[in-house]
């Protein structure tokens, strides 16, 4: 429910809480701050989309020769 909470203030409302794993939740006070919250989402889409892109050209299990 939080982070639903979070995205919607982020999205809906346009504010600045920003997520890294180094520091967790916090306010954007900087540019800086805000351009690190953003790179870190985009890293992480792009590792998301990667995969995505690698299952779809992929067979399920059961129409494969062997898994490995």
């Amino acid at each position: 429910m939080f982070r639903q909470v979070v995205s919607d203030l982020v999205t809906d409302f346009k504010r600045a809480i920003c997520t890294t794993p180094a520091h967790g939740y916090y306010v954007a006070r900087t540019g800086r701050e805000l351009d690190a919250a953003v790179n870190h989402l985009k890293a992480i889409g792009a590792t998301i989309f990667d995969r995505a892109r690698a299952l779809e050209a992929t067979e399920p299990l059961e129409k494969q020769e062997r898994l490995f």
